[in-house]
């Protein structure tokens, strides 16, 4: 891509959209932008272009591609994550997260420009949190087991951020070792990092590990107690000049350069810098644990609060300056950058995505247009048998595909149909129970209606047998009795079965006929008192809390009006409510918040501010 094309901004660069150049360097440009594929749900985030000459190096483009691809997989509160590594057209490029906050560099140039000194604990916890980050990427290992050996190569001030809330974190890493190995061949990319390398990477033939690493922080820890650098070699330096002033290991003890700083502080930073890479600290654990237990002894408490605190007192205003900045990137409309956003994503080529940004682009870039959903084309599944395969569109023949044809299709494996094989497993216990089901239903419907007749006449038959008088009922038990003992002799019946006396005879008078006929006055059954009918209760259900279904369109929609009101809000009422923003930012940048919830979210926050609104109003009246 022409670079003449970035010097207005802002500008389309592959799918980002940059808006404001942030600092040049020996080995790109760095600018800050925000993903251009939708909008309403634009991060901010920095991009680092590498320089036309270096993505023309061979060498360096395979080191750097093959470094960032295992890089960006780290994940860490020390480490500024990367979102992508890719290539627009001719041009290689990373994408990191934007870190609200001044480097190392900067924040030293400031100091003494001003005359200020570092408080030593604060120069103590800045470099234990940088050990910290590089402990993690220094234990990483693959999928099995395997050490990967990162080595980051380029601990110095310009690689160190540290953030207005007092987080301390290293970027670069993955690809400081390729831009080291280039620095070599050309100082104008970093003659200014030679006096932070090691005296291993300065001679020919040296071994490389993560005690590089330590000998840099041990450097940084140098300049950051006494406030000079341990080694100042012009622009212009011999290249085996600085070879020898390193590997000879000769400069000023700290205590000699600041004596406030006590022989403790000389070990500590000494053992750091010792030019036998044995003889320092083995492992970055043991520098951080190193320096933690000084720092116990100085201030037991300390906090990244405190921190935070130094840095806004040699930055005032960077706080609110940092803030407009992000205000002005994302009221930059990207309507007008639509085409060509959508035309600079299908030349971006990307060699590895982050975690962290695979399930925001994955989810929200592949939209098409807001309110649209991404489609998947199903397949079309060959017939099988005793299935008549779907009639075709107009225009194309229709005909049964071969025995290769299928044996693709279903992955190359044609001994046998996984569609009819799989189905029989659950289709026949299927259809036997529903010939059960239907069967029991078939016979209920027609034994009930006989079997209620029976029933009710039996029931009015047992309303005059049930009660009879107490001088003839015993003698009636014993008749029947023992005609069911007559009844049931083997030359009447089976010796497995039971005959009962017939049902008794009634007469047309209410009385009943007994075998003996001898009349029995009639008992009637004394009727119970009507009884008043209850109305049956009506049942009232819940209403269920049917999940609100809303679009992707009206939301971003309704983010844009509340990210407004919001903005207007902040300025006259401050940050009341900056927690419930914050966490609506979170799940719109990340994708981690459904449409739904986020409407909610989105509604919430406009209620509390109307109601702190008319209550502010209200107290003035």
């Amino acid at each position: 891509m022409d670079t003449a094309k970035l010097d207005k901004l802002p500008a389309v660069f592959g799918r980002y959209v940059l808006v404001r150049r942030l600092s040049r360097g020996g080995m790109g440009e760095i600018f800050l932008g925000k993903v251009g594929e939708i909008q309403g749900f634009e991060k901010p985030i920095v991009i680092k272009k590498i320089l036309p000459d270096l993505s023309r190096d061979e060498e360096f483009v395979q080191r750097f591609i093959e470094e960032a691809k295992i890089a960006i997989n780290l994940s860490h509160a020390n480490i500024v994550p990367v979102y992508e590594v890719g290539k627009v057209e001719d041009q290689y490029f990373l994408a990191m997260q934007y870190v609200e906050g001044r480097d190392l560099r900067t924040l030293l140039t400031r100091a003494r420009d001003q005359g200020v000194r570092l408080p030593p604990e604060l120069c103590l916890l800045m470099v234990r949190e940088m050990a910290n980050g590089l402990a993690y990427a220094h234990r990483r290992t693959d999928d099995d087991g395997s050490p990967l050996n990162l080595v980051h190569c380029d601990i110095s001030p310009p690689n160190v951020l540290v953030s207005h809330e007092g987080e301390v974190k290293v970027i670069d890493f993955g690809i400081a070792k390729s831009t080291m190995q280039r620095a070599q061949k050309d100082e104008r990319v970093g003659f200014g990092k030679f006096g932070y390398m090691a005296p291993e990477q300065l001679v020919r033939g040296g071994t490389i590990d993560r005690r590089t690493d330590i000998y840099a922080c041990g450097v940084v820890l140098y300049e950051l107690l006494t406030g000079q650098r341990l080694f100042n070699f012009p622009p212009n330096v011999d290249y085996r000049q600085v070879a020898r002033e390193v590997t000879a290991g000769r400069f000023p003890r700290p205590s000699e350069r600041d004596r406030r700083l006590g022989e403790d502080f000389d070990v500590l930073v000494l053992q750091a810098l010792r030019t036998a890479p044995d003889e320092r600290y083995g492992s970055a654990e043991a520098l951080r644990d190193a320096v933690q237990a000084k720092l116990y002894t100085m201030t037991p408490t300390i906090s990244a609060d405190a921190l935070a605190s130094f840095v806004q007192q040699l930055f005032p205003g960077a706080v609110e300056q940092d803030r407009q900045m992000l205000r002005s990137l994302a009221e930059t409309d990207l309507g007008a950058f639509r085409n060509a956003v959508d035309a600079g994503s299908s030349h971006t080529v990307s060699f590895a995505l982050g975690a962290a940004y695979q399930t925001h682009h994955s989810i929200l870039s592949r939209l098409d247009s807001p309110g649209a959903l991404p489609l998947v084309k199903a397949p079309v599944l060959p017939p099988t048998a005793g299935r008549a395969a779907p009639a075709e569109s107009k225009g194309e023949s229709t005909r049964q595909l071969s025995s290769e044809e299928r044996a693709a299709a279903l992955g190359g494996n044609n001994t046998a149909d996984p569609i009819s094989a799989a189905s029989m497993r659950w289709i026949v216990p299927v259809i036997a129970a529903l010939v059960v089901v239907l069967t029991a239903i078939a016979v209920t419907l027609l034994v009930w209606p006989e079997r209620s007749k029976t029933l009710g006449a039996h029931s009015a038959n047992g309303r005059h047998s049930r009660r009879v008088d107490e001088s003839t009922g015993g003698a009636k038990d014993a008749r029947i009795l023992r005609s069911a003992i007559q009844d049931s002799s083997p030359s009447k019946a089976r010796a497995d079965s039971m005959t009962f006396a017939p049902d008794p005879v009634y007469r047309a008078d209410g009385g009943v006929a007994r075998r003996d006929g001898v009349q029995r006055s009639a008992v009637r059954k004394k009727r119970r008192p009507w009884r008043r009918r209850r109305k049956p209760r009506k049942r009232v259900r819940k209403a269920r809390n049917k999940k609100r279904s809303v679009s992707v369109a009206s939301v971003q929609q309704k983010f844009k009006r509340v990210r407004s009101g919001y903005q207007r809000f902040e300025r006259a009422y401050g940050g009341r409510l900056k927690g419930e923003w914050q966490r609506i930012l979170f799940g719109v940048t990340y994708g981690k918040t459904d449409p739904a919830k986020l409407d909610k979210m989105l509604d919430g926050l406009q209620r509390k501010m109307s109601a702190i609104s008319r209550g502010r109003e209200g107290g003035a009246r």
